[in-house]
């Protein structure tokens, strides 16, 4: 039947387009937020949108380890913001040197614990990364099979992967509204990092997170980050359609 996909049945076909929508997925996610660092997640328009140097000059004084953090220019701390992204996504690289010149003497930006947790992020990434590149194969495979074959795909197939993508991001968006923000932050955090390790610090003790104003920043880089998914989504599935030979008329 000319429905079933390369002669399997529909059970087969359904899962082949099952996997091309989860790599898919996967790819988007990546892919958005490899754009998002190259502007370091718009840190500097979250950072006048937040109100975050009004935070660093309530909170930086209060600091337990280092101080001098609001004496620094907006961008000073877009700098050093800059430099946490870059060294998490360098394996971790770099973070102990992040310093800053308080006027007085040079100080470090981290201390240990938050080294460690930032460390911890920038292996979550590569492994992130990882699955990532082999979703990005699979990916090619996929849409690849049919051109070589020199099939022609049926529309409700191609129908079936657009509706998994909106539905998939409709239910996130409502799983973060229904639980709220701060919550996921917190369960995920406790989900993905090794027990032990510090990940949650109190402005007083972290000028890495009055420098984020976390969890607020983190909520701001949710929302763009699934605007980027949408945006790069729609480019994708536009290619995925054109490559495939997806067949309108079936």
């Amino acid at each position: 039947m000319r429905f079933l996909l390369l002669k399997f049945d529909r059970f087969a076909a359904n899962l082949y387009w099952f996997a091309m929508s989860v790599f898919l997925l996967i790819v988007l996610a990546w892919l958005s937020w490899q754009s998002l660092t190259l502007s370091d997640f718009h840190y500097s328009f979250w950072y006048d949108w937040l109100e975050i140097k009004q935070h660093i000059v309530l909170y930086g004084p209060q600091n337990r380890h280092y101080l001098g953090l609001e004496l620094l220019t907006t961008s000073q701390h877009v700098a050093l913001f800059g430099q946490i992204v870059a060294a998490i996504h360098q394996h971790g690289q770099g973070l102990a040197e992040i310093t800053f010149y308080n006027g007085a003497m040079l100080q470090p930006l981290l201390t240990p614990a938050e080294i460690t947790h930032l460390q911890d992020v920038a292996n979550l990434i590569d492994v992130a990364t990882a699955v990532a590149y082999g979703s990005m194969f699979f990916l090619i495979v996929l849409m690849g099979y049919p051109r070589l074959l020199k099939r022609s795909y049926p529309h409700f197939y191609f129908k079936a992967v657009c509706r998994f993508y909106l539905i998939t991001l409709f239910t996130l968006g409502l799983f973060l509204i229904l639980i709220g923000p701060k919550a996921v932050f917190y369960w995920f955090h406790t989900l993905v990092f090794p027990d032990g390790h510090q990940w949650f610090f109190y402005y007083q003790d972290s000028l890495m997170t009055t420098l984020m104003k976390a969890p607020d920043l983190f909520g701001a880089i949710a929302i763009a980050l699934v605007f980027y998914v949408m945006v790069i989504g729609g480019l994708f599935v536009l290619l995925i359609k054109g490559v495939m030979k997806i067949n309108s008329n079936i």
